[in-house]
């Protein structure tokens, strides 16, 4: 099993990457990619790292965004994690695209101690190319496009900013 979580600022990926050690990652990259709400931080599930395996779960997390936007994703593999201590709880997620709320999981229970060995992880996993997904803001707008036409948005679970923005993408699509 795989786990996709969406990176708060694209460019935060640079600030864990550019370094020769996790240990000295800026407190900004903690504060933006590990602030956790109950001890939690939230990922969609995947079957695998590859573009096929994983779009499902980019999907789910792209329309559980707020805004349309050049996104940055890191993906873990339960192997990674289960070293790490670091359990996960399925939970409903919250995301505008229809029937991929079930991909979404927690990882839980996270302590100080935890949150440390992620950010290792983080820092292992930024230096292989197949694990650090991007979708830019074009190709989000057509993936937003798509999902209207086929009628796979439930606007009442997106974010209002989102749910504008792709509301005046279609407007713009339809003239």
């Amino acid at each position: 099993m795989y786990y996709v979580r969406k990176l708060s600022k694209t460019s935060n990926l640079q600030k864990i990457q550019n370094n020769p050690s996790p240990s000295i990652v800026p407190a900004d990259f903690i504060g933006q990619e590990l602030r956790t709400k109950e001890n939690t931080l939230s990922v969609w599930r995947c079957e695998s790292p590859d573009e096929e395996g994983r779009k499902d779960a980019i999907k789910a997390a792209l329309f559980a965004s707020s805004e349309l936007s050049a996104t940055q994703f890191i993906i873990f593999d339960s192997d990674m994690l289960e070293a790490a201590g670091i359990k996960t709880c399925d939970t409903v997620g919250k995301t505008g695209y229809k029937n991929l709320e079930h991909l979404h999981t927690d990882l839980c229970e996270l302590t100080y101690e935890k949150l440390g060995r992620l950010l290792d992880l983080y820092y292992k996993t930024s230096h292989l190319k197949d694990r650090i997904p991007k979708i830019e803001k074009e190709e989000f707008k057509k993936i937003a496009l798509e999902a209207y036409n086929s009628n796979c948005l439930d606007e009442s679970e997106m974010d209002d900013h989102l749910r504008n923005e792709i509301n005046k993408l279609v407007k713009k699509s339809i003239v």
